[in-house]
């Protein structure tokens, strides 16, 4: 069967559920959101989902940055001394 993932054909040899799919694409479904057919699948029917012929799958990668707390960062080297070369 052929699905559509994330606008390209994508050939399947079997039937597989939405955490079949994520695991046969080495993709941690913790770090992922998956829409099927335009519906966003909850994490936790990632293993009762079928996907069928001609389903269109989105799979979003989380990206994140900074330190993870969501806090500001210290200034670096001289900044935190007051220290500014500038103004020498």
């Amino acid at each position: 069967m052929t699905i559509t993932l994330n606008g390209d054909p994508y050939p399947l040899d079997v039937p597989v559920t939405v955490a079949g799919l994520l695991a046969l694409l080495d993709i941690d479904p913790r770090r992922v959101a998956v829409e099927r057919n335009f519906v966003i699948v909850k994490r936790d029917a990632y293993g009762s989902t079928d996907i069928t012929e001609g389903d269109q799958i989105e799979i979003v990668n989380f990206v994140g940055g900074g330190d993870g707390l969501g806090l500001p960062r210290k200034p670096a080297g001289d900044q935190i001394r007051g220290n500014n070369s500038r103004n020498t």
